[in-house]
This record gives structure tokens, sequence and C-alpha cells, in this order.
């Protein structure tokens, strides 16, 4: 195989094959790199996470960075370059990772909406937490052999009882390009080289990258109308609109796409100005197959981005968890919420306990107080 294949380079290399010899370095305290360069006639900001180490796994320190990094590119006028190859969060690092992703989320999604141009181009894998990274963005460029999932294939396999092959032909960038109207692939064929790389980049550079406010609408037609058309997968979930403003989540399944529509369509419900509480019971998101075909992730994103849009207008969105709550849905809830508040028996975890007994393997460490939570930014006061 060609040794430029951008998916058989090191993550800063793959930075070179975007910005050229002449790109500026930037430096960092994490795992990532990243440089300014130039496509066409537009500068960009590059960051790549390195799959080398922890598989590209998104750590305290990265969030930290990747912020920065949002900043910067706000600041000097740079579109932001996301090259994503990532097994998600640092699920080692324990809650705190939690903590730090809903700050990255809440600057991602108010960059965005002030209007700053994202772009991720998708490596080998891009799962959990980076799934909804490169789903936030304006525009995603997939690699032939691109994965993408909410949930890691391992995880799905034995959720499912299915075949590899069936979860791998699910997550693969054919399928995922079928759902996603903003994404592309870089190339005809299987392999990515750099100038075809480069190619792809300036291509969406110098069009027109669809706004905040069209993200979303397009978002509120296409996630519902998608529904109809998937697998029938009843729901053992509840949303409660209570006249007070509280929105009430009830019930044991993990949240899939239909939950978060109906999520979404009862939070829409309530008028501008008001206070809406998200008291949730639900304890993480689904890992079902026929809801990862429907690109879950995509769903959890633009959930993300519904109560930013509704925080934004002036609205306080208080998420209120009064159960076990962990992964991609907390990320969901709490990335661009007003305030974040644990009842009495509520807890966050990194993932769904027997995932993390199963799969994680863990060894048992003291489960962090309230104090503590604050302290990672996880909750933000206790509910008396």
């Amino acid at each position: 195989m060609d040794q430029k294949d951008f998916l058989k380079l090191a993550h800063y290399d793959r930075l070179l094959q975007l910005a050229g010899e002449s790109h500026e370095p930037l430096a960092l305290q994490s795992t990532l790199a990243a440089a300014v360069g130039v496509c066409g006639n537009r500068r960009f900001l590059a960051v790549a996470t390195d799959p080398a180490i922890a598989s590209g796994a998104i750590g305290v320190a990265e969030a930290l960075d990747l912020r920065g990094l949002i900043k910067r590119a706000q600041r000097d006028n740079l579109a932001l370059v996301l090259v994503i190859d990532s097994a998600g969060a640092r699920v080692t690092e324990g809650v705190a990772i939690q903590g730090a992703l809903r700050r990255l989320f809440a600057d991602l999604l108010a960059a965005r909406a002030a209007g700053l141009a994202t772009i991720a181009i998708l490596g080998r894998n891009v799962f959990g937490g980076a799934s909804m990274l490169a789903m936030i963005c304006d525009v995603r460029l997939y690699a032939e052999r691109t994965r993408l999932a909410m949930t890691g294939p391992a995880v799905i396999q034995s959720h499912n009882s299915v075949c590899a092959g069936t979860v791998a032909e699910t997550i693969a960038a054919a399928n995922r390009l079928e759902h996603d109207p903003q994404g592309a692939p870089i190339t005809d064929d299987a392999i990515a080289t750099g100038p075809r790389l480069r190619d792809a980049l300036h291509r969406v550079l110098a069009q027109r990258l669809p706004d905040f406010k069209d993200w979303l609408r397009r978002h509120d037609t296409d996630l519902p109308a998608r529904l109809t058309d998937g697998p029938a997968c009843g729901t053992a979930n509840a949303v409660h609109r209570i006249d007070s403003g509280v929105v009430a989540l009830r019930g044991s399944r993990l949240a899939g796409p239909r939950d978060v529509i109906q999520l979404v369509d009862a939070l829409k419900t309530v008028p501008t100005n008001n206070r809406i509480t998200i008291d949730c019971e639900w304890t993480g998101h689904s890992t079902r197959l026929a809801d990862e075909n429907l690109l879950l992730s995509q769903y959890l994103s633009y959930l993300c981005g519904v109560i930013h849009a509704i925080e934004a207008r002036g609205t306080w969105v208080c998420l209120q968890i009064a159960g076990t709550l962990s992964g991609g849905l907390y990320i969901a809830l709490a990335g661009a919420a007003s305030e974040v508040r644990l009842a009495d028996g509520g807890r966050v975890l990194t993932l769904p306990q027997d995932i993390l007994d199963a799969f994680v393997q863990l060894p048992a460490t003291p489960e962090p107080d309230a104090d503590m939570l604050i302290d990672y930014g996880v909750i933000d006061a206790i509910e008396t």
C-alpha cells in the first residue's frame, strides 16, 4: 500500500499532509498535535488525535487543549479542522473526563453558533464522544475505511448477538454516508493520500458551510423522518411534560433515536424565557444495533445542539440527575445545560456499569463525592 496512505501516518504527519511544510506548529500539553496551515486562500487550524496512544482517547488534558484551540481559531478567524482517530473518552481517568467533555462540548457549540467553520476529517476509528464531536462539525470527510459509532464494535456485538461482519457493515463509512448529507468521502478508492486529502479539504473550504441554524433546521426535519424508514423498535422509556416546566425522563431502556426525538419535541413546547428542568432517570445511550444503524451519534449531538439553542435564547436549562447517568447521554444533556444538579441517589458514570465491568475492567476506586464532582465540573450543585 502507498506509504503516504493517510490512515497509516502518525498524527503529526497527518497534519503535514494537510498543512504542508510551511505550517506553523502549536505547542500543546496533551497527546494532540496542532498546526496552522493554508489551503487555497483559506487559513485553518488543524488538530489531530494520536491513535498510537490509548487509541487516540480524549482525556482531560486533550479536552483542555481542544478548548484552547477553539478559542484560538475564533480569535484568529481560522477554520477549525479536527482530524479525529479516537476510541472516545479516556475512561481510565474516571468521571473527571465527563466534566472535561461537558465543557468542551459547550465551547464547541457556542463557537459554532458564533460562526466558527468546523470540519472533521475522520481516521480509522471514531467512537463514543469522538463521534459526537465529529457530528457537531459543519462537514465530515470520511476515509473509505473509517468506522464511526457511538459504541465500540465489541460492545455492540456482545449486546446484540450478531456476527462481527454485521457490526462492521453497520458502522462502516459507506453506511454512515447514507445518513450524513454533510459527509463526503475523501477519495473514491481505499487509499486517502495527502494530495487527495488536501483536494477534499480545499473543496470544503471553498464552499459556503451550513451555519448552526441551518444545521439545526436540517436535523429538525431529517432525523424524525429517518425513524419512519428504520426498523420498528418500541421503547420502555417515557418523556413527561409537566406544566411547571419540568420534563421528566423515566424508563429503564438505554436511550435511542426515538427517545431523543421525543425529548426534543417536549423541550420545544416550553415557552421562551421560562426555566426548564430536565429530571433525568435515563441511564445512558443505546447499544442496540438498530439504533446504531440510524447513526445514534448524530441524534445525541443534535440533542446537545437543541439544548444549546434553547439556553442561548434566554431559557435556563437545568439538568437534574435523579438516577445513574452515563456516557454520551450525559454529554448530550449536560454539554449545553445552564446548570447540572445531582438529586439524592443520583450518580454519574463514564459508561454503563455492565460495560465498565465487562470491557474496561478498571480497578475498583472510591466513588467521587459531591464536592469532587463539582470540582471536576461534572455537576454544579446538589439538589436539596
